[in-house]
């Protein structure tokens, strides 16, 4: 939840204010500090070690998926709304 909170005020500072950028960004940053970061470091707490490579192993194909199915919907988005 707090990973999400940050996420949307830095995208609302940076798309919608004055701000100085550099604000967003730390924003940003410390968002995925709560975020991604924090769930890499879990994995080997909750698990048993046995199946930790194999559970970072699926986090990262299921990151890259969405990645791969996202980037170009996001593509296809901005060229529809061309500023």
């Amino acid at each position: 939840m707090i990973s999400a909170i940050l996420l949307t005020i830095s995208f609302l500072l940076l798309g919608f204010t004055f701000a100085p950028p550099l604000l967003g960004f730390i924003i940003f940053s410390f968002s995925l500090t709560f975020g991604p970061v924090a769930l890499i470091t879990a994995i080997p707490l909750t698990l048993d070690v046995a199946y930790v490579g194999t559970a970072l192993g699926i986090y990262k194909c299921a990151s890259n998926i969405g990645s791969t199915l996202m980037d170009p919907v996001i593509g296809v988005v901005q060229d529809i709304y061309d500023r």
